[in-house]
C-alpha cells in the first residue's frame, strides 16, 4: 500500500507549486501590470476555463476514483485508462474549437489575449493528473511541475518588463499549463499498456462523467463566474482586486485540497476492501486535523489582512485587505467539506447528495451575485462566495449526521476555533501599533503562529476531561502521522 503520510506531503507540494509559484510573482505582476490588465487576463482566463471544464467534465473525481479501483491489475488498469482518456480528448477537440469560434465572434476588446488564453483549453488535451492520482503516485507529479513551474517563474521575471508585455505573461500562464500535463505522458507508460478502446466502451463513462460534473460546473459557479460576473457588471480592475485576495485565500486552501487528494484514493481503496471501520476512523482524524491547521490560517489571514495586501501588492491594491478578511471564513468552511466530500461520499458513490450540495450552494452564490455585485462591486461576489461555501458545507454534513458522528466533530473543533479568535484578535493589535511596512506583517505572522502553537501546546498538557483527552490523544496521533 502506498503511504498515506508520503502521499500526503507531496500532494501538498503540488498544490503548493501550483499556488505558490504564481504568488511569488504577484507582488511583481501586480506592480508592472497593474490592477487593470492583471484583471484582464483573469477575466479571459476564466472565460476560457469554463471551456476547459466542460472538455474535463467529471473526469478529475470519476478518473481518480476509477483507477484506484482498479490498480492491482495492469490489464484492468490499462483499459480504464484509455476508455477514459478517449473520451476526454474527444470532448477537448470539441471544446477547444468552439472556443476559438467563441472569441472570434464575441470579443473585440481583448480578442488576442483570449486567443492566447485558448492554450488553456487545448491543454485539457493531454492532462492526465487524475491517473497518477488514483494510483497514489503524487512524487512523479511534484518533481516534474517543480522544474518546469521555477523555469515558468523565472520567465516572467525576464520577459515581463510593462503593461505591453500582458500577452507575454498570458503565454507564459498558458503555455506551463500545456507543458505541465504534457510531462506527465513521459512516465505513463510504466503502468499501463496501449489499449485501443471501441466506441461501445466509451458509452459506460458518459453518465459517471457527466454526474460528477454537474458538482464541478455549479462550484465554478462560485469559483470562475464571480470573477466572470464582476468583469461584465463592474471593471477588469475589480476583476484584479478579488483575483489578487482570493490568491492569497487559495494558499492555506492548497493543504486541505492536498488531504483530499491523498486521502480519496486512499478511502475508495479501503471500502472496496471491506475496511469500513478503518475509513471511518480515518475521516476523524481528517477532520481534526484540517481544522487544526484551518482555524489559525483563516484568522491569520483575516488578522494580517490590512497590512499584508500593500506591503505585498503594494498601495493600489488596498481593497484587497477588506477582500481578503471577508473572505477568510472560506478556508474552514472548505476545509470541513472536503473531507466530507473526498472520504465519505464520493468513495461511496454518494454522488446524489454531493451534486445536491453543490448545487445549492451555486444557486445561493449566483443570487447573491445578481444582488450585491452591482452595489457593493468586489465585496458583493466575496459575501456570495463565502454564502455559498458555508451552505455546501452544511448541506454535506447534514446528509452524514446518521453515519457519522458529527456532533462529536463539532465539539472537537471548539478549541481550534476560540484559540483561532484569541490569535486574531492579538495579531490585529499588534499589526496596528507596529504599521504598514514588512517588520510589521513579519511580526503578526510570527507572534500568531507562536499564540497559535502555545495554546494547542497548553490544551494538550492541562486538559484533563474525558472527552478533551479523546481530542488529546487523537491530535497527538495526528501529529505523528501526518
Amino acid at each position: 500500500m502506498p503511504s498515506v503520510k508520503k502521499n500526503y506531503l507531496y500532494s501538498v507540494a503540488f498544490q503548493l507549486l501550483t499556488i505558490c509559484m504564481p504568488l511569488i510573482t504577484s507582488p511583481y505582476i501586480s506592480r508592472v501590470l497593474g490592477a487593470e490588465m492583471l484583471g484582464t487576463q483573469t477575466y479571459c482566463y476564466s472565460i476560457a476555463n469554463y471551456f476547459y471544464i466542460f472538455a474535463m467534465l467529471g473526469v478529475a473525481n470519476y478518473g481518480n476514483r476509477s483507477i484506484a479501483r482498479v490498480r492491482d491489475n495492469k490489464r484492468e488498469l490499462t483499459k480504464t485508462f484509455w476508455t477514459i482518456y478517449d473520451f476526454q480528448l474527444m470532448r477537448a477537440g470539441v471544446m477547444t474549437l468552439l472556443y476559438f469560434l467563441f472569441v472570434f465572434i464575441f470579443f473585440q476588446q481583448y480578442r488576442i489575449i483570449a486567443f492566447i488564453n485558448g492554450i488553456y483549453v487545448f491543454s485539457s488535451a493531454i492532462e492526465i493528473s487524475w491517473f497518477f492520482f488514483g494510483l497514489e503516485e503524487f512524487k512523479i507529479t511534484v518533481i516534474r511541475n517543480a522544474v518546469l513551474k521555477i523555469l515558468n517563474t523565472i520567465c516572467i521575471f525576464i520577459f515581463v518588463k510593462s503593461k505591453s508585455d500582458l500577452w507575454i505573461y498570458s503565454l507564459l500562464v498558458c503555455g506551463s499549463a500545456v507543458l505541465t500535463n504534457a510531462s506527465l505522458w513521459v512516465f505513463a507508460k510504466r503502468y499501463i499498456g496501449f489499449y485501443k478502446p471501441k466506441l461501445f466502451e466509451l458509452l459506460p463513462h458518459i453518465k459517471p462523467e457527466i454526474v460528477l460534473f454537474i458538482p464541478v460546473i455549479s462550484i465554478s459557479i462560485y469559483n470562475v463566474m464571480d470573477k466572470v460576473m464582476l468583469g461584465y457588471m463592474c471593471t477588469t480592475t475589480d476583476v484584479g482586486y478579488y483575483n489578487n485576495a482570493e490568491s492569497i485565500i487559495t494558499i492555506p486552501l492548497g493543504f486541505i485540497t492536498a488531504l483530499g487528494n491523498v486521502m480519496m484514493p486512499h478511502a475508495a481503496n479501503l471500502i472496496a476492501r471491506k475496511k469500513e471501520e478503518q475509513c471511518k476512523a480515518e475521516i476523524e482524524k481528517s477532520i481534526l486535523f484540517v481544522m487544526l491547521v484551518s482555524c489559525p490560517m483563516a484568522f491569520g489571514v483575516a488578522g494580517i489582512s490590512n497590512v499584508f495586501a500593500p506591503v505585498y501588492f503594494g498601495k493600489n491594491f488596498l481593497p484587497c485587505a477588506t477582500l481578503m478578511a471577508w473572505l477568510a471564513p472560506k478556508i474552514v468552511f472548505c476545509s470541513w467539506a472536503n473531507v466530507i466530500r473526498t472520504q465519505y461520499l464520493i468513495p461511496r458513490n454518494k454522488d446524489r447528495e454531493y451534486i445536491i450540495s453543490i448545487l445549492a450552494g451555486a444557486g445561493i452564490n449566483l443570487l447573491m451575485n445578481l444582488c450585491l455585485i452591482p452595489h457593493l462591486a468586489a465585496l458583493g461576489a466575496v459575501i456570495g462566495t463565502i454564502c455559498a461555501e458555508f451552505t455546501v458545507a452544511f448541506m454535506q454534513t447534514f446528509f452524514v449526521r446518521k453515519q457519522l458522528p458529527v456532533r462529536q466533530y463539532l465539539f472537537e473543533s471548539i478549541p481550534f476555533i476560540a484559540f483561532g479568535f484569541f490569535m486574531f484578535v492579538c495579531v490585529r493589535k499588534i499589526v496596528e501599533y507596529f504599521g504598514v511596512n514588512v517588520l510589521s506583517l513579519l511580526i503578526g505572522i510570527i507572534s500568531g503562529i507562536l499564540i497559535y502553537i502555545t495554546l494547542v501546546i497548553l490544551f494538550l498538557l492541562f486538559s484533563q476531561k474525558a472527552g478533551i483527552n479523546h481530542i488529546r490523544s487523537s491530535i497527538q496521533e495526528i501529529l505523528k502521522r501526518k
